[in-house]
């Protein structure tokens, strides 16, 4: 019987010693799944960090672009306002030309006009000053 209690002794220690084996077990699982979990937590932060580090530098890009765009845009319209002032100007000194040789036309002689001058009223004045301007 003394053989038997101490095999029965044994037999639970022997339990015991396994289910404490098995806890640590269970425990060292238990860690181990916490730490991969924590480690794929981090891992999917640092990629939604990424995609919003990329999606900042798409925005920054695309700005940029837009900014290019609209300073290109204004460049040209600038262009073109100068082209039309210079068009403008072309036609304005091309008008005074014709004006001049259609003046100079019916009055060729310098002399005429200073005999207007001399004689020239003074509601023909203002007159004189247009013919002036339009002659230089």
């Amino acid at each position: 019987m003394h053989i038997t209690a101490t095999s029965v002794q044994m037999l639970i220690t022997a339990i015991s010693v396994q289910m404490h084996i098995t806890a640590i077990s269970v425990q060292m699982h238990i860690t181990a799944t916490s730490v991969q979990m924590h480690i794929t937590a981090i891992s999917v932060q640092m990629l939604i960090t990424a995609i919003s580090v990329q999606m900042h530098i798409t925005a920054t890009s695309v700005q940029m672009h837009i900014t290019a765009i609209a300073v290109q845009m204004h460049i040209t319209a600038i262009s073109v306002q100068m082209h039309i002032t210079a068009i403008s100007v072309q036609m304005h000194i091309t008008a005074r030309a014709r004006v001049k040789e259609t003046v100079g036309y019916f009055f060729p002689c310098s002399l005429f006009l200073t005999q207007i001058r001399n004689t020239a009223t003074v509601r023909k004045t203002n007159e004189l000053i247009i013919l002036n301007y339009l002659l230089n």
